[in-house]
C-alpha cells in the first residue's frame, strides 16, 4: 500500500510527503485579497496579472505535472478498495489510449492543476474532469450540464457565472474552475471528508444530506460509505476518481506510460483593448479556428458562433504571436468579421481600399493558417460594420488571373506590402 494511502481524508491538513502545502495556503491568502486571473504558469506557483495587448510574454517552461499532482494526494487511491483497483485496470486496458487521452488534456490540466495549488486542495481533484468528461469542454444538451466540470446551469448561475445563448462560462475553463473548487471547498467544509465533498459534488449536497441521515462522518469507512442510500453512479464517481489517483501515483503497475508537459501545453491568457471577433485572433495569433475555439468555447454561441471575446486563452506562442499582432492593429476594427467572396479582377491592396482598411489590416486578418478552414479560398475575411467603398459589382463572379485574387492563393495576401 502506498504511504499517501494512510492519509486522513476526514481532516484539512497536509498527507506525508506533501512538499508545497505552506506555501500554497500563503498564495491563497494572497489570492483572497487580490481576486485576480491566473496564467498558468511552471512551479513554484506565481501570480500573474494578464498581459497587457502589447506585451510579449517571457519564455515559459513546462512543469513535472505528475509529481506536482503526487505530492498533495489524499483520498487513499490503490490502497483504498478492491473496486478502486478494478477500476484502474478498466482505464488502463489500452494504455496508449489513455496516454494519448491526458496527452490531449495536458493545457487545461496544467490549468487546473495550478488552480488547486493556490487553493490547497488535494491533487485528486485535478483529475475529476476527466472523470466528468474526459478533460474535454462539452456544450450543453437543452438543460443539461457544460464543460469540463459539466456544471449544471442552476448551479453555474448561483455562483456567479454567465449562463447564455451566445455566452456560455461553463466552457470558461478559468471561471468554470473557480466555480467548481469553491464547490468542492463548500462541501469539505459541510462534510469535512473530501470524500464526501467528491460525492457531494456528483449527487448535490442535499441528497447527500439525507443519504447521511444526521451519521457521523467520523466513522464512515471505505464499507460504510459505500453502502449510503445513493445511486450507482454516485459511489462509481468516487471509485473512479480514486482509480485515476491509483494509475497516476503507480504508473508501471498498470503499464502506462503517462504524457510529459511541453511548452505547448502551457496556455496564456490575453486580454484583448476590445472585444476581438474569434476568426480575426485566430488569424493574428496564426492558427485555425478550430485551435481557437478550443480554449475559447464560452464565447461560440447560437447567434454569435465566432464571438466576440474579451479575453482569450491560447498556447503561449500563440499568445505571443497574437498580443505582438495587437500591438499594432486597429481598435475600432477588433470586432465582428465575416467572409466574403471577393472573385474580382484586382490586387488585395485595391480591395482593401474599396473596404476602407490597409492592405496590412487585411492581410492581418487573413493569415493562411486561420483561413485554410473557416472559409472558402476565394472569400476573404472582412470587418462586418464597414461599408463599401466600392459598387456592388465587386461581388459579382467575373474571371481574374489567379495572381490578383486575393485568397485564391492565400500567400498573396500574406506576401502584400503595408499601404
Amino acid at each position: 500500500m502506498p504511504v499517501l494511502a494512510a492519509c486522513d481524508s476526514r481532516r484539512r491538513r497536509p498527507c506525508p510527503g506533501d512538499l508545497g502545502l505552506h506555501g500554497a495556503a500563503l498564495a491563497e491568502q494572497v489570492a483572497r485579497r487580490h481576486r485576480a486571473i491566473l496564467v498558468v504558469a511552471p512551479a513554484p506557483i506565481e501570480r500573474i496579472e494578464p498581459l497587457p495587448a502589447q506585451v510579449q510574454p517571457g519564455p515559459l517552461q513546462p512543469s513535472p505535472v505528475w509529481q506536482r499532482l503526487r505530492t498533495r494526494f489524499a483520498l487513499g487511491g490503490c490502497g483504498y478498495s478492491d473496486a478502486v483497483l478494478r477500476e484502474a485496470r478498466r482505464y488502463t486496458r489500452s494504455s496508449q489510449h489513455f496516454s494519448a487521452s491526458w496527452q490531449a488534456a495536458m493545457p487545461s490540466l496544467l490549468l487546473v492543476l495550478q488552480e488547486i495549488e493556490r487553493h490547497d486542495l488535494p491533487g485528486e481533484f485535478a483529475l475529476l474532469p476527466y472523470v466528468e468528461s474526459n478533460y474535454r469542454s462539452l456544450p450543453a444538451r437543452g438543460k443539461g450540464p457544460a464543460g469540463i466540470w459539466q456544471l449544471m446551469g442552476r448551479t453555474a448561475v448561483d455562483h456567479g457565472l454567465k449562463v447564455g445563448r451566445d455566452h456560455d462560462q461553463r466552457l470558461d475553463l478559468l471561471a468554470s474552475t473557480e466555480v467548481a473548487l469553491a464547490l468542492i471547498e463548500r462541501y469539505d467544509r459541510e462534510f469535512s471528508d473530501w470524500r464526501l465533498a467528491s460525492m457531494a459534488f456528483n449527487a448535490g449536497e442535499y441528497r447527500l444530506k439525507r443519504a447521511l441521515g444526521g451519521a457521523s462522518t467520523t466513522v464512515l469507512d471505505a464499507q460504510r460509505l459505500a453502502q449510503l442510500n445513493l445511486s450507482s453512479t454516485t459511489h462509481q464517481h468516487l471509485i473512479r476518481l480514486l482509480a485515476l489517483s491509483c494509475i497516476v501515483a503507480e504508473p508501471e503497475r498498470f503499464g502506462v506510460d503517462l504524457p510529459q508537459a511541453g511548452a505547448e501545453d502551457l496556455l496564456v491568457q490575453v486580454t484583448p483593448s476590445a472585444a476581438i471577433d474569434l476568426r480575426l485572433a485566430a488569424s493574428l495569433a496564426g492558427v485555425n479556428v478550430e485551435e481557437m475555439l478550443r480554449f475559447n468555447m464560452a464565447w461560440s454561441g447560437q447567434s454569435s458562433p465566432h464571438g466576440p471575446a474579451s479575453r482569450l486563452l491560447l498556447p503561449a506562442a500563440a499568445a505571443a504571436r497574437l498580443q505582438l499582432a495587437l500591438a499594432d492593429f486597429p481598435v475600432s476594427l477588433l470586432g465582428a468579421w465575416h467572409a466574403r467572396r471577393i472573385d474580382i479582377a484586382g490586387t488585395p491592396a485595391e480591395f482593401a481600399a474599396r473596404l476602407g482598411i490597409t492592405a496590412k489590416v487585411l492581410a492581418q486578418a487573413n493569415h493562411p493558417t486561420s483561413t485554410r478552414r473557416s472559409h472558402p479560398v476565394d472569400s476573404c475575411c472582412c470587418p462586418v460594420r464597414i461599408r463599401m467603398l466600392s459598387p456592388p459589382e465587386i461581388h459579382r463572379f467575373m474571371p481574374s488571373s489567379p495572381a490578383t485574387r486575393c485568397l485564391q492563393l492565400p500567400g498573396a495576401i500574406k506576401s502584400v506590402s503595408p499601404n
